[in-house]
């Protein structure tokens, strides 16, 4: 018969495991329990039970007693606070020897703590004050910042040391702190003054050298300053800046003057009337200042403007003869239009037009006074077919000014024809090519004289109100003269031919509209004179001159103009400023 080991049951392997199970179990709780809370009791001799730490806290409240004992006899030292250091260091030691936390051990602890900074604060803060008393009787500078050092360690000290305390002023330390700084820093603010007023004096003695040398080192301790202590009083970069100007324009100033010599050099070439060799020298000058202004751009002698302002003056220079040329072509321009050689002044025209072009191409940056010109010649060259209807229709209606000598008056209203003919357009309401042209305002009035001034070489204005009065005066005496005023049955105004003209040959010069004129010549006051359909006849003949506002617009209100004898002066001046 074979042997067998017999093997364990089932049910009784189960068993075995749970018994293990629960006893694990029981061995977790029960190290669970050894962290949970203990229990405090509300009497000393429920918390502490150590006879040790007992004797430790007795200690300390013994030694706290002997503090406030000393506080009633009078002020304490520095000596006195180690009876309340080691009061501390006693409650450290009995709170270190519980057994566990104590609320009521750690509150009295902070509060000793706090005593303690509150009265150090107080004593070191007594020392600091005596120590800025001294610093500040001294008359030694070194000793005083010396002292002044030490206060500010005694604050910083309260400050790192004693934070609870009511002597931790931050405020003051940091004046102190800032004071110290401006001690410390005033020896090298000194020097920086003394460097600049050394640098005056070089300057006052010529010697350039020297000034330049003394204005750089102020303002590098200036920079210096400025640097490491920024919020200071004695940083102070606007000093530093200027500084650094003055040592720029020392630098600068030999070379300003000898562009100021250039100028100077070119202003008499020009008045020999040499510009060619002016327009070189204002060249060199024009370089001068620039390369000043790249190298020294913190000089008040760097300028971008003046640089322009030469390159400007040379191309004038430049310029001048080109201008010269021009004066010549438009006084041989104007001889021709007085002359009515009107072939010959097309060639000039067209001459005139081709330099302009190539005056302002290659003068672009020139201010000689060409604009006027060039404004005619344009308007001439634009109108050249229509120049001699234009002449000869003036020419032939101008009629003296009794007592004048010199002035011609259109015998007539300007028509509506001869305005659109040099305008290009008509203001007018009542539309008619030999109408008065009417409700014209004053700039439309003087552009279109201006444009007959350029048309006939010879100056074209409004009359003044004594002009007029001597243009009226027969028309005045006349009898049986007839008048176009309110009476007349007319509601429209009339051809500036209709009627007879009066004994002096003028039409119109009373009624039909009103015209404008000066107050006298060279007045910049407007008045309308003669009376309108609008006008009863005896008001007419009074010849007061109505005020009109340079803006204003009537439908009543044309003009006639003066012409006067001689050329015009020509439209570019013969003396310009280069």
């Amino acid at each position: 018969m074979s042997a067998h080991r017999k093997r364990p049951s089932p049910n009784r392997l189960n068993w075995l495991l749970i018994i293990i199970f629960a006893v694990l179990i029981l061995g977790v709780f029960y190290a669970l329990s050894s962290f949970g809370p203990r229990s405090v009791g509300s009497s000393r001799e429920d918390r502490v039970t150590d006879e040790v730490a007992l004797a430790l806290l007795d200690e300390s409240k013994e030694l706290e007693q002997k503090f406030d004992d000393l506080l009633i006899q009078g002020i304490v030292g520095k000596d006195d606070m180690q009876v309340l250091n080691r009061a501390i260091e006693l409650q450290k030691e009995y709170i270190a020897a519980l057994p566990a936390r104590d609320f009521v051990a750690e509150s009295r602890l902070e509060q000793l703590e706090m005593r303690y900074d509150e009265y150090m604060g107080e004593i070191l803060a007594r020392d600091a004050q005596r120590l800025e008393a001294e610093a500040r009787a001294t008359e030694d500078p070194g000793q005083a910042l010396i002292v002044f050092r030490d206060a500010v360690n005694i604050r910083e000290q309260i400050r790192d040391q004693h934070g609870t305390s009511s002597h931790n002023d931050l405020t003051y330390l940091a004046r102190l702190q800032r004071e110290v700084q401006r001690m410390d820093v005033q020896p090298i603010y000194d020097r920086s003054i003394e460097k600049e007023k050394q640098a005056e004096e070089y300057a006052s003695l010529g010697d350039l050298k020297g000034a330049v040398r003394m204005y750089g080192e102020a303002a590098e301790l200036q920079e210096q300053i400025n640097r490491a202590y920024p919020g200071l009083s004695l940083a102070k970069p606007l000093r530093a800046s200027r500084l650094r100007e003055k040592e720029a324009e020392v630098l600068s100033g030999e070379l300003r003057r000898q562009i100021e010599d250039l100028i100077s050099e070119a202003n008499d070439l020009v008045y020999e009337k040499k510009y060619e060799e002016a327009a070189g020298v204002f060249s060199r000058a024009r370089d001068m200042q620039r390369n000043l202004t790249l190298e020294y751009p913190r000089s008040p002698f760097a300028s971008r403007t003046r640089e322009d302002r030469l390159r400007v003056r040379m191309q004038n220079a430049s310029a001048f003869s080109s201008y010269e040329r021009l004066r010549d072509l438009e006084e041989m321009l104007n001889r021709s239009l007085i002359e009515g050689n009107f072939g010959e002044a097309k060639l000039l025209i067209n001459q005139l037009s081709d330099r302009m072009g190539q005056f302002e191409l290659r003068y672009s940056l020139s201010t000689l006074p060409v604009e006027e010109l060039a404004r005619r010649i344009s308007y001439l060259s634009r109108n050249q077919r229509v120049l001699e209807q234009i002449r000869s229709t003036i020419q032939s209606d101008l009629v003296p000014i009794p007592g004048e000598v010199g002035l011609n008056l259109l015998a007539t209203e300007v028509p509506q024809y001869l305005f659109e003919m040099i305008m290009d357009e008509n203001p007018s309401r009542n539309v008619g090519g030999d109408l008065p042209v009417e409700t014209v305002s004053l700039d439309e009035v003087e552009l279109f004289l201006k444009r007959v001034g350029w048309v006939l070489a010879q100056k074209a204005r409004l009359p003044t109100v004594e002009e007029f009065r001597e243009a009226a005066s027969e028309a005045i005496e006349a009898e049986d003269f007839a008048i176009l005023s309110s009476g007349s049955g007319e509601n429209a105004t009339r051809p500036v031919h209709s009627l007879s003209a009066d004994p002096l040959g003028f039409y119109h010069i009373l009624g039909n509209v009103s015209e404008m004129v000066v107050l006298e010549e060279g007045s910049e006051g407007i008045a309308h004179m003669g009376g309108n359909l609008r006008t009863i006849k005896s008001q007419m003949v009074e010849l007061n001159p109505v005020a009109i506002d340079t803006g204003e617009r009537n439908r009543m209100v044309g003009f006639r103009f003066v012409v006067e004898d001689g050329i015009q002066p020509l439209t570019l001046p013969p003396d310009p400023e280069i």
